[in-house]
């Protein structure tokens, strides 16, 4: 690490961050992280985003977490790209916009992300940033419960009772 090897600092930021061999520092953790980002490294990139998105080892700063997750997405990190998508979707250090959140989700869900995929299924099913297309948002979401998502598995079973609810509804108005 001292030797300036971008891997070799991202790998100490690690140690730090899981108090692996050494005393848990997040500070520490974020100091080497942020060496391996500005050389390049997508994972501490990824990781700096996380620790300044929950104010660890840094102060919490929304901005630059994102700025950080766009760096590591722009590199093909899925879960940076999610969690841009949850930045986009929230107004969290960007303004919301449910387009953008749709496009890193998309993205993150075509790298393999579950939770991705899952959310992306949620925008289709309720219109945000897309046309609704309810039968694309259940598609998209049984996809990432069949992948092992519990929000995907939860939002199936929401949307199946508030169905049957309805259902229920329609027919005592004889609709």
């Amino acid at each position: 690490a001292e030797n300036g090897v971008a891997e070799a600092m991202y790998n100490l930021g690690v140690l730090y961050e899981h108090g692996q061999g050494v005393p848990q520092d997040y500070q520490q953790a974020a100091q080497w992280y942020r060496q391996a980002a500005e050389k390049g490294d997508g994972d501490a990139m990824y990781n700096l985003g996380v620790f300044y998105s929950n104010g660890q080892g840094v102060a919490r700063d929304y901005q630059q977490a994102t700025q950080w997750y766009r760096q590591a997405a722009e590199k093909g990190d899925a879960g940076a790209m999610y969690n841009l998508g949850g930045a986009y979707f929230d107004g969290r250090g960007v303004p919301r916009d449910y387009g953008q959140a749709v496009y890193w989700y998309r993205q993150a869900a075509e790298k393999g992300h579950p939770l991705a995929l899952s959310n992306l299924g949620a925008c289709y099913y309720n219109g945000f940033g897309v046309a609704q297309d309810r039968k694309r948002g259940i598609r998209l979401t049984i996809e990432a419960a069949r992948a092992g998502c519990e929000k995907a598995q939860e939002n199936l079973t929401i949307w199946h009772v508030s169905w049957r609810r309805t259902k229920s509804v329609w027919k005592r108005l004889g609709l």
